[in-house]
């Protein structure tokens, strides 16, 4: 399950945290699944440098990676994240067929943590990305 909401910061998004409204939102989310200790939440910053989240979210499939990566290897996944970005950007530029938006972001209460979006015309589109180190 994805639960999504845009905040003007992450301080009203944290001040909503301790209402009443927020609490009942929470005991709903929690009703719907099976482990409620999975449920994971991230506010996640996404640079201007790439589309806005909400094009690839209004997409008419919406692929979403969710990744966090080893303490020790923050240092050197970041660099490479914006590799595969800069890679899918000239994809993308290139008139990829199917791909609408693609955008990537990083957490901010965890460093480890990243999601990334890509807005597709349908999920039988598929780009290969070759890692290079």
């Amino acid at each position: 399950m994805l639960y999504s909401a845009v905040w003007d910061s992450f301080e009203q998004s944290t001040a909503r945290e301790g209402t009443p409204s927020h609490a009942e939102v929470v005991r709903k989310l929690d009703a719907l699944t099976d482990k409620p200790s999975r449920k994971v939440v991230l506010h996640i910053r996404f640079p201007d440098l790439y589309d806005p989240p909400l094009s690839c979210i209004e997409s008419p499939v919406t692929e979403l990676n969710l990744g966090f990566v080893k303490e020790g290897l923050v240092d050197e996944w970041y660099p490479r994240a914006k590799s595969c970005m800069s890679h899918m950007r000239r994809i993308q530029a290139e008139g990829q067929e199917g791909l609408r938006a693609l955008t990537f972001g990083r957490a901010v209460e965890d460093v480890t943590g990243s999601v990334y979006l890509v807005g597709w015309n349908s999920i039988e589109v598929r780009v290969s990305v070759v890692w290079r180190t």
